[in-house]
């Protein structure tokens, strides 16, 4: 899922997007966020920009837009946003005017799931067919299904994805932060 890491004064705090738009207010105390619901477009404030999950994404982070109503000075990257949206990419650098960075990601976190897929894919580690409704892991870097139940460890069996570099610890945490800006 992707996320938003805020600057604070201890560092920075993620703020996972789970759902399919938020808006983002610059105040000051820092940056808020807060849920965003396209049935009540008044609930954001007037001030605020919207972050909306894209091409029916339900928070996935296939795709997320940051729109502005042209009243702030938005920066992605350092750059203006001309037209009032911006299509965010994985790290991209949010500031309005000259206020304090917030930066957008699209790294996952290995999770344990329930297979959804009917075509039962195979597992790239043991070749086996994973069935629907089968514990398994998506690798966030391929998104490569694997084994992951009791007796069938195969996201786990060995420190890397069978297909890339992905650390297979699942409580290794996100793999970028923007810790050295």
């Amino acid at each position: 899922m992707s996320q938003v890491f805020i600057s604070t004064v201890d560092g920075w705090d993620v703020e996972p997007l789970e759902r399919k738009g938020y808006s983002l207010r610059y105040a000051e105390g820092g940056v808020e966020t807060a849920p965003w619901d396209e049935q009540e477009p008044e609930s954001a404030p007037a001030d605020a920009l919207l972050l909306l999950a894209c091409n029916g994404a339900e928070g996935s982070g296939k795709g997320w837009a940051l729109i502005t109503d042209g009243s702030v000075r938005l920066l992605v990257n350092g750059e203006p946003v001309a037209l009032g949206i911006a299509l965010l990419r994985d790290r991209d650098e949010l500031r309005v005017g000259s206020g304090a960075p917030v930066y957008f990601s699209t790294e996952r976190l290995a999770r344990v799931e329930a297979c959804e897929r009917e075509d039962e894919p195979r597992c790239p580690r043991c070749a086996s067919s994973i069935a629907r409704g089968e514990l398994s892991v998506r690798c966030p870097s391929c998104q490569v299904l694997h084994h992951q139940r009791v007796g069938r460890e195969c996201w786990t069996y060995l420190a890397k994805c069978a297909l890339c570099d992905q650390p297979t610890d699942l409580a290794a945490g996100l793999r970028w932060t923007p810790e050295g800006f």
